[in-house]
């Protein structure tokens, strides 16, 4: 059972862990790596439409996590004032959100 869940935390994290080390080579291709550079970084830190990009995802992040955590702490307070029925109909609702 070890060796599986071991096999499957590599078959997951693995993949991810390779695109990282990778994107530090310093080489023109993927398949050889070179050497560690953060030359990539640099040059896609020194694209202005990229940084653009990156300022408009980080603000959609943060205001769409912020809302969410709102919206969570609201519900949060209203479901432990109500009664048990209406608390297990909200559940139900809720549960089926997260099975869609």
């Amino acid at each position: 059972m070890r060796a599986f869940v071991i096999a499957v935390f590599a078959f997951l994290y693995l993949p991810i862990a390779l695109v990282v080390l990778f994107s530090f080579n310093a080489g023109h291709h993927a398949s050889e790596f070179t050497g560690f550079s953060v030359q990539w970084y640099g040059k896609a830190l020194a694209n202005p439409f990229l940084v653009e990009a990156l300022k408009n995802s980080l603000f959609i992040a943060t205001t769409s996590a912020l809302l969410a955590a709102l919206c969570g702490t609201a519900a949060a307070l209203g479901l432990a004032r109500v009664g048990v029925r209406t608390r297990a109909v909200f559940d139900a609702l809720l549960g089926a959100a997260i099975v869609v």
